[in-house]
């Protein structure tokens, strides 16, 4: 028996009612056909799956725009288009929102909506994706034409009914826009303070407004002593396991400077036991630049597996001042690293390392607690947008058919 697929969204705007009726998307777009007649006409653009950008920002200048590009395909503003190719039979449209005129790729079919709402479509393609990754053909990378895409069927409401659910996700949008902004915007407030507390261009003073002593040069080999994770595999995870762990791999993927909760447990006790104030490292990785990256643990007998290089502070010493230091002078253990294929970093070579850091564990104490307060406000601001992306998904699921 067929399923019989309904034609009214479960959720909607009480205005409206009666069912969507299918359409051929070729009844709804019209194709835009203009080339650039010169080199570089206007600014080359890229659509991702983050969206229509710059493609100097893409590539972040790693690949020059300047190259030919004449006869390009011209996307004026409020004009949709998206790669006719893909990788996993998955296609991202993007409507034209940085209210300039672009050129991009003749991969990059170019259309408008006849009489329909950009963002309402803009939105079902998204809903509708891996269905529509079906009419594209192909093998290991497969092809949805113009043609092709104009060829699909899919049930369309009223302009009126498409309008008011654009409205409506506009305002969703930017709520979620303005919570990407906020983690944008601490994440570069935290990476400036630490570089002017870290070279001491402001400096903390003691609870009666007295300056702290002056910063001392250390060797990290006085400052610690070192100790190696062991054992301990994916296998071994057990969600009600009996011990706290951590595997190698979760300081690249899940912890940040300050591991305050552990998230895997297991019941195989043949491993390291870390310490509260313990700073763990990747011993080593596949490309070097994870091997910087260091996290210290506010936890007690937690399980540590192998690959993990511990650095245990002597008592003097805050362990979260100085992760936040490490991370800051990531370079310093990078530039360490030895191996072909794969990457290490061996705890008798971080001995040498020196860093300048304050003499009062009290000064450290407070340049801890200030980093960790941006990090909790950037991990609020993260939940946050998580929740809202999450909102915004399950009205998709309700909105569309």
């Amino acid at each position: 028996m067929t399923e019989q697929v309904s034609k009214v969204p479960s959720l909607r705007f009480p205005e409206f009612n009666g069912e969507w009726l299918i359409k051929r998307i070729g009844a709804v777009i019209d194709e835009y056909r203009e080339k650039s007649s010169v080199n570089n006409q206007y600014e080359v653009l890229t659509s991702a799956r983050a969206g229509l950008i710059r493609q100097k920002e893409y590539y972040e200048n790693s690949r020059l725009t300047e190259r030919d590009n004449l006869g390009f395909n011209v996307i004026p503003p409020n004009y949709v288009t998206y790669r006719s190719r893909s990788d996993d039979r998955r296609f991202y449209f993007n409507e034209n929102m940085l209210g300039i005129t672009g050129i991009i790729s003749t991969y990059y079919p170019v259309f408008r909506f006849d009489g329909g709402a950009n963002k309402f479509f803009v939105e079902l393609f998204r809903k509708k994706r891996h269905y529509i990754g079906k009419f594209s053909v192909g093998t290991s990378q497969t092809v949805l034409s113009f043609n092709e895409l104009k060829r699909i069927k899919l049930l369309i409401p009223t302009f009126e009914e498409q309008q008011k659910i654009s409205d409506f996700l506009t305002v969703v949008d930017k709520r979620v826009e303005q919570l990407e902004e906020k983690r944008r915007y601490l994440t570069k407030y935290k990476k400036g303070a630490m570089q002017q507390i870290f070279s001491q261009q402001i400096r903390f003073k003691d609870d009666n407004g007295s300056p702290y002593p002056d910063w001392e040069e250390k060797r990290l080999g006085d400052m610690a002593s070192f100790h190696r994770g062991k054992g301990l595999s994916k296998s071994a995870i057990k969600e009600n396991g009996e011990f706290s762990c951590i595997l190698y791999g979760q300081l690249f993927t899940i912890y940040g400077p300050v591991i305050k909760t552990v998230a895997s447990r297991t019941d195989d006790n043949n491993a390291t036991v870390g310490q509260k104030g313990d700073i763990l490292m990747p011993s080593s990785d596949v490309t070097p630049q994870g091997l910087g990256k260091a996290c210290a643990l506010v936890k007690s007998d937690v399980l540590l597996s192998g690959d993990i290089n511990i650095i245990r502070p002597a008592n003097r010493y805050n362990s979260i001042c100085l992760s936040y230091m490490f991370n800051h002078y990531s370079n310093r253990f990078i530039r360490l690293v030895t191996g072909t294929t794969v990457k290490h970093l061996y705890t008798k070579d971080l001995k040498g390392i020196r860093f300048e850091l304050p003499a009062s564990i009290s000064e450290q104490q407070k340049i801890a607690d200030f980093l960790t307060s941006i990090d909790d406000k950037i991990e609020q601001a993260a939940s946050q947008l998580e929740h809202a992306k999450s909102f915004k998904k399950g009205l998709l699921q309700q909105m569309f058919v």
